[in-house]
């Protein structure tokens, strides 16, 4: 079985989504199977100088889109337009690396979209957020989180 990981960002240096997207494929290819990792070129430096240097790596670069939402600080829809760029390529790479499997390790969130791919079996995850107080205790919850609690449901669906 050939895996092609998907990730934004695969990286001990950022923390948080990208370490947990590096254990991963550490641990894949501790067990020996045929993986593939598809990230942004942002992270090109520190995996070719990883312990993973000897693994196949492919990236998305930048586009003139992403560079202008950037700069404009939208942040939302730079999420959006690039998972929608890692999932043209991931698809292109399925199809061309004969992939049996893609993975997207990340993000985590349940409020960015994932695209529909044709042929291989796809996972997503594992996934996280929006995650709320309890009935019994919302009362806790600060104003603004059970606010976006019934806001967000809306925006998963989407």
């Amino acid at each position: 079985m050939k895996i092609l990981l998907v990730s934004p960002n695969v990286s001990r240096k950022m923390g948080g989504e990208a370490i947990k997207s590096w254990n991963i494929i550490k641990e894949i290819n501790k067990i020996g199977l045929d993986s593939i990792q598809l990230t942004h070129a942002r992270v090109r430096k520190e995996l070719s100088e990883s312990e993973f240097s000897d693994l196949k790596f492919f990236y998305v670069e930048d586009d003139f889109i992403q560079i202008i939402l950037f700069k404009l600080r939208l942040n939302w829809i730079l999420g959006a337009w690039g998972s929608w760029l890692l999932h043209k390529k991931a698809q292109e790479l399925a199809n061309s690396e004969g992939c049996d499997l893609v993975h997207f390790t990340s993000p985590i969130s349940t409020t960015l979209p994932y695209f529909a791919m044709n042929g291989p079996k796809v996972v997503i995850g594992p996934l996280n957020g929006n995650i709320h107080y309890p009935p019994g205790l919302a009362f806790r919850e600060e104003w603004h989180r059970r606010l976006a609690g019934r806001i967000l449901p809306v925006f998963q669906r989407l």
